[in-house]
C-alpha cells in the first residue's frame, strides 16, 4: 500500500510556531492567543488537546487561516492525568479526589471519601431481580 501526503498550506518563512498564551477561551476551546505580542485567531485544535482556559500556555503553528493549537503545557506542579483504561467489558477511570459525569440537566459525582451523589430531573431504577438497599439509615423524602 502506498500513501501520498500533500501540504494543505505551503510552508513559508513567515510561518510562526512557538509558545503562545490563550487570551480568549469559551467552554474549553481557545479562540485567540497571543504569540510574541501579536493577537492571533485560532482556527483549530488537535484532537488530543486538553480543555483550555485563558492564561494557558499552548504550542501553536500558524496557517493562512489562523493558528492551530498543537498542545497545552502543564502548569507547574500539575500532575499528568491517568489515562482511561479500557478493560474487556469494563471502563476504568481513576482519580484521587473525585470523578464527575455531567450533562445539561444531570450529574453523577463519585468522591474519594466514599460519597456518591446522583442528581437529575428524573431518576429511574430498574432490576430484573430484587433491589437491595443497605445503609446505617435509609431516608425516603
Amino acid at each position: 500500500m502506498t500513501a501520498k501526503a500533500s501540504h494543505l498550506y505551503a510552508v513559508t518563512d513567515q510561518q510562526q510556531q512557538g509558545l503562545a498564551l490563550v487570551t480568549e477561551a469559551v467552554d474549553g476551546h481557545a479562540y485567540r492567543v497571543s504569540l510574541e505580542g501579536e493577537s492571533l485567531s485560532v482556527c483549530g485544535h488537535l484532537s488530543q488537546v486538553d480543555y483550555l482556559q485563558c492564561s494557558d500556555q499552548v504550542l501553536v503553528t500558524s496557517t493562512p487561516s489562523g493558528v492551530i493549537i498543537v498542545g497545552r503545557l502543564r502548569c507547574q506542579n500539575e500532575q499528568p492525568q491517568p489515562p482511561a483504561t479500557e478493560i474487556p467489558e469494563q471502563l476504568q477511570l481513576e482519580a484521587q479526589q473525585s470523578i464527575c459525569l455531567k450533562t445539561a440537566k444531570s450529574r453523577i459525582e463519585i468522591h474519594g471519601d466514599g460519597k456518591i451523589l446522583i442528581d437529575g430531573q428524573h431518576i429511574v431504577q430498574q432490576a430484573a431481580g430484587p433491589v437491595k438497599m443497605q445503609g446505617a439509615t435509609i431516608e425516603l423524602n
